[in-house]
């Protein structure tokens, strides 16, 4: 199950308090970032990053806690270009579009 989640829908899911992103500003965006997200449980969360192919060139585990979370991504080895964040609960996965600049 695959659900894609725009920015419009972030104060939902915060009051939902259901799987997906919240708010990740500015987009495009370049090395450092914070990655906001909510959970509705705690556990392990698999982050990945996947460009317009469909290959993935980033990937990592979160441990995730119930509720808002914040983790710190670094994207200095990613070419500029458009992609897709993915987070992924074991039951549910979560994509946003993003851009990566220089």
């Amino acid at each position: 199950k695959i659900i894609i989640i725009d920015s419009t829908l972030v104060t939902s899911v915060r009051e939902l308090n259901i799987f997906g992103f919240l708010q990740n500003n500015p987009n495009p965006f370049s090395e450092n970032r914070e990655i906001l997200f909510t959970s509705p449980k705690s556990g392990k969360v698999e982050f990945k990053i996947f460009n317009l192919l469909g290959k993935t060139v980033h990937k990592e585990t979160i441990n995730a806690i119930a509720g808002s979370n914040a983790f710190h991504f670094n994207s200095k080895n990613i070419p500029a270009g458009f992609y897709f964040l993915t987070l992924t609960n074991g039951e549910i996965s979560v994509s946003r579009k993003i851009t990566i600049v220089e």
